[in-house]
């Protein structure tokens, strides 16, 4: 852990991305509740191919209904995406009760690193995904 103490407007960011990790992680249950919501992906309707995000709606709504393997059948970044962002709002407040920075968000390029290879894992499971219709 470092000793650098948040700044008031890293405080107020931590605060922000929460409401907006928490609206996101929210949506399926909007969802859920009612299912015309969302009717078909633009990408799909345009190219006759899957976009890249194909499915995360449906797979964040498995998950929620607490269906992991169906949430994984319709995309398989969706539960990993979750877990992501589920980390990132346990960060931000354990961030915020202790006023600090944690490493992770400290080491820039660990962090972008992981970003990097998070979307390189999306991009790859895209393609595949093209190659076998999946």
């Amino acid at each position: 852990m470092n000793n650098q103490k948040l700044t008031r407007i890293e405080r107020n960011n931590r605060r922000f991305y929460l409401l907006g990790l928490l609206i996101v992680l929210l949506f399926p249950f909007l969802l859920k509740m009612n299912p015309g919501l969302i009717n078909s992906c633009e990408f799909k309707s345009t190219f006759g191919l899957p976009c890249p995000t194909c499915g995360i709606t449906r797979s964040f709504a498995a998950i929620v209904s607490g269906d992991l393997s169906q949430a994984f059948t319709y995309n398989f970044m969706g539960p990993l995406l979750v877990l992501v962002l589920i980390t990132y709002i346990f960060q931000n407040i354990f961030e915020l009760i202790i006023d600090h920075r944690i490493f992770i968000r400290n080491n820039k390029r660990f962090s972008t690193n992981l970003i990097i290879l998070f979307f390189l894992l999306w991009f790859v499971y895209w393609i595949i995904r093209l190659v076998y219709q999946i």
